[in-house]
């Protein structure tokens, strides 16, 4: 039992052992009393009972992590979720600055470098696609050019503009640079929304 527990526990032992404090008993001493049953060992276990109510129960704590955890979680995350594989960074980061919201710099820093390091793997995979290959997404990059990546932060369809990209065989420096932007552009307004929220309603 917590320490609460036994402080209430002594309080009420305490007010049984004052003078007149009959009128503390619970309904039932009396009715004890009235039988002539009633002692002061009897008033304290009824009392000592009663006070099991106001135990402090220790729930344990679910999702408990420390920051470097939570900044490593968030790495893969966003490293996964540039790739072509399915990953929810966002939400992964918005749960880290509800636990953590002074972290929100490092935070969209890790999230950004993670992210971009994934678009750079999908790069390097597009490059290895024959020179036939067709899509939405190379068909994007043909009209509008390197520029384009600075959507590359968009859910699936950025993906796969980074994927084009390597088919296309634009300049790597150029193009990590311009995941780099568009992605940072992406966390930082997830994460100012996310401090908002948790500062005006939480």
């Amino acid at each position: 039992m917590g320490a609460w527990h036994i402080d209430s526990t002594r309080h009420l032992l305490s007010a049984l052992n004052r003078p007149g404090s009959a009128q503390l008993r619970p309904p039932n001493a009396y009715a004890a009393k009235m039988h002539g049953t009633h002692n002061k060992r009897g008033t304290c276990s009824a009392w000592l009972s009663l006070s099991v109510v106001f135990t402090r129960i220790e729930k344990p704590q679910m999702f408990e992590f420390s920051p470097e955890t939570g900044l490593w979680g968030l790495f893969a995350s966003a490293f996964i979720s540039a790739t072509l594989l399915p990953g929810s960074s966002e939400v992964v980061l918005i749960g880290l600055l509800a636990k953590f919201p002074d972290l929100v710099w490092t935070a969209v820093a890790v999230a950004t470098v993670g992210n971009t390091l994934g678009g750079v793997t999908s790069y390097w995979l597009g490059r290895l696609f024959p020179n036939k290959a067709e899509g939405r997404a190379i068909e994007w990059v043909k009209k509008y050019g390197v520029w384009s990546l600075l959507f590359s932060w968009v859910p699936l369809f950025g993906d796969a503009l980074c994927v084009a990209a390597g088919w296309m065989r634009f300049n790597f420096w150029l193009c990590m640079l311009l995941f780099a932007v568009g992605k940072l552009f992406r966390y930082v307004l997830v994460a100012g929304g996310a401090t908002w929220i948790i500062k005006t309603f939480f």
